[in-house]
């Protein structure tokens, strides 16, 4: 079944944060305006490719946003939200130009539904702990992870991430 009546909020949670730190009002404008995305889609089927958001963090080395999703299946309304968090632990990523090393990205997701249920998460083994870290299976592996011993939404998903009908 499609999801109907979608709408989408990107929040970049890291210019929030620094929006507060900036004493230059036509700067905080700018940030308030360029921290969040918004986008519509009337229906998302199974054959929809997805859409490309460009975005250009206030710190590629530390970036962590926050999408909400808020969308209809049939005649059920549904909200989720999702926490992602990416941090190079490597080499400071500054150009292109300058990078003497390929930077090492570790990513931590979380989904969460209208209740603040834990549908989904997943956390990089590198990931710096935290006071928001909880711990959770590799979103990306590596080049030597082999098949798990059950599907991926058994694994991950939790009940309730996906529609069923009643």
């Amino acid at each position: 079944m499609p999801l109907l009546n979608v709408q989408m909020v990107l929040q970049d949670v890291m210019t929030t944060h620094a929006i507060q730190k900036e004493p230059d009002p036509f700067k905080r404008e700018a940030m308030i305006r360029g921290g969040t995305i918004l986008k519509t889609y009337p229906e998302i089927g199974p054959l929809y490719w997805g859409d490309k958001i460009m975005w250009r963090p206030i710190d590629v080395n530390n970036q962590e946003y926050s999408v909400q999703g808020r969308y209809r299946i049939g005649n059920q309304a549904f909200l989720d939200t999702e926490e992602i968090r990416i941090v190079n632990i490597g080499e400071q990523f500054v150009s292109p130009q300058t990078m003497l090393q390929i930077p090492i990205w570790q990513f931590s997701v979380t989904v969460k539904n209208e209740s603040e249920q834990i549908l989904m998460h997943c956390v990089d083994s590198k990931f710096p702990r935290d006071d928001h870290w909880i711990d959770g299976p590799p979103c990306f592996p590596g080049p030597n992870y082999g098949p798990q011993p059950r599907s991926l939404c058994a694994r991950c998903l939790r009940k309730g991430f996906e529609f069923v009908n009643r």
